[in-house]
């Protein structure tokens, strides 16, 4: 019987010593493994929170920048105007360019730096000034070599239709950019129009025509209708006469003069009135007081008589009776 739990005991430490070998042979083996696959997996997620963090800093840049080059460009939605009245826009397109050139691929900060630096283009053609001209307050331009000359207007209008067509381009290409493509169809019409192309600008207000009809951007449709039943309006503009056309009237240009005011204006004459004659009043001497005005006594009398009360009837004799 002690054999036996002598035997029983010693087989037990045996395994015992047996499994811990084979841990410490595990450890051997695969402890730098594991270690390498642990700081890797560490490693790997630290470097993703960086990119991570690095990505969120850049796309708000872009944005930051792209802001800032939109200048008073930017329209204040609520009041339908721009921020700056009295400037042509602050938005200059050669900076809102390069900015789609540093941010190619940041959640569309490239399509929108393109998009208002075609408009840009198009509103100082329109406006006839360059991107960044002030104005006086009656409407004259702060500096003349602001205004824009015949070669400036064909270049603007030239990098504004290049813009709008790689916008186009990217727009049809890219999922959920249907609003690019619209704003891209309607600059391309708006160009041609200042080229006097109205078949072009036909043509591009047919193609919005059909991307918007019957969907959730169905008014830009019913823009484009109208504005293809103006064109014809279009082809002959009226012209302005100006001032050397107009016939000389003598002394229609002469300016304004008011009437001399003289300097001790006689008064205007009032009809005489001729107060009552007084029989006791006497002509003051010239030079003396006047007398004072008599102020009547108050009578004892009421200025008014007392109205007698009405007689009553006399009453009718009866006859006598027999």
């Amino acid at each position: 019987m002690d054999k036996r739990h002598f035997e029983i005991r010693e087989r037990a430490g045996l395994e015992e010593s047996r499994l811990n070998y084979e841990f410490i042979d595990f450890l051997k083996k695969w402890s730098t493994p594991i270690l390498l696959v642990v700081a890797v997996v560490a490693l790997g997620y630290a470097g993703w929170q960086r990119y991570t963090k690095s990505k969120s800093t850049q796309v708000a840049d872009a944005f930051k920048d792209l802001n800032a080059a939109s200048g008073s460009y930017r329209l204040d939605r609520v009041n339908a105007r721009l921020v700056n009245p009295l400037s042509a826009g602050d938005a200059n397109p050669d900076v809102l360019r390069s900015v789609a050139e540093d941010y190619p691929k940041i959640r569309g900060v490239a399509t929108l730096a393109k998009l208002q630096a075609a408009d840009a283009y198009l509103r100082a053609v329109r406006v006839g000034a360059k991107p960044g001209a002030t104005y006086t307050p009656d409407g004259a331009l702060s500096s003349p070599d602001d205004a824009l000359k015949p070669e400036d207007v064909t270049s603007y209008l030239d990098n504004a239709d290049a813009l709008y067509r790689e916008i186009l381009t990217t727009a049809q290409a890219t999922q959920g950019q249907l609003l690019m493509q619209i704003n891209a169809l309607h600059g391309l019409a708006a160009v041609a129009e200042s080229r006097s192309k109205f078949d072009e600008a036909k043509a591009n207000y047919t193609k919005l025509i059909e991307l918007c009809d019957g969907g959730p951007f169905a008014a830009h449709a019913d823009v484009a209708r109208k504005r293809i039943a103006s064109l014809d309006g279009l082809v002959v503009l009226p012209t302005l006469a100006a001032g050397t056309e107009f016939p000389r009237i003598e002394g229609f240009d002469r300016p304004l003069t008011p009437p001399p005011t003289p300097s001790n204006p006689t008064p205007t004459d009032a009809p005489a009135t001729t107060p009552p004659a007084t029989p006791d009043a006497a002509v003051p001497a010239p030079g003396a007081a006047p007398a004072p005005t008599p102020v009547p006594a108050p009578s004892d009398q009421p200025t008014t008589p007392p109205t007698a009360p009405p007689a009553s009837p006399a009453p009718t004799p009866s006859p006598d009776k027999k």
